[in-house]
């Protein structure tokens, strides 16, 4: 099995960190606030991994301000991202759950010549794969075509979401 590019994301302490609260804040429901709240929380760890590795590559002729100033783009497209794609992560989670059946271990094949399912797979490799919450792996079964076969970590997941104040609503 070949390995995703991807999901070569480094667990990395708290370099920084900005006032990201309240990004998700406009949603009614109990259920779209849970979602909300552990994407949100991904998205701040997504941003401090992708900023360290913005930190690892800076040569010594690039000035601080150029490097903070990166960090500060990134963030922004981050953030940007997880606000659009928060009902594909949502309904990622959904169907790896109940694909899964909540069992940690279980792979979830996603085909990439799906397009739905393409689009699960990426958003479930950038905000979990990619901060630790799950793994992939991925195969080739004919050229230019991918299955990316997903791993979440359904216990350490649902502890960040209590850890917000919510509980993810998945159902097998």
């Amino acid at each position: 099995m070949l390995r995703d590019p991807r999901s070569e994301a480094q667990s990395h302490p708290d370099p920084w960190r900005r006032g990201l609260s309240g990004l998700f804040d406009l949603f009614e429901s109990g259920e779209e606030r849970a979602y909300a709240a552990v994407l949100q929380v991904l998205a701040r760890e997504r941003v401090d991994v992708d900023a360290s590795n913005v930190e690892k590559v800076a040569t010594s002729r690039r000035s601080m301000a150029d490097v903070k100033a990166a960090e500060s783009a990134l963030e922004a497209d981050v953030l940007a991202d997880a606000r659009r794609r928060l009902q594909t992560f949502r309904a990622a989670l959904e169907d790896a759950y109940a694909r899964s059946r909540g069992v940690s271990q279980q792979e979830v094949p996603y085909d990439s010549a799906d397009s739905d399912q393409d689009a699960m797979a990426d958003v479930l490799i950038q905000y979990l794969v990619r901060t630790g919450y799950g793994d992939v792996s991925t195969e080739e079964p004919s050229s230019g075509r991918y299955v990316y076969n997903v791993r979440v970590d359904w216990e350490r997941l649902r502890q960040l979401a209590a850890e917000q104040g919510h509980a993810l609503p998945l159902t097998s």
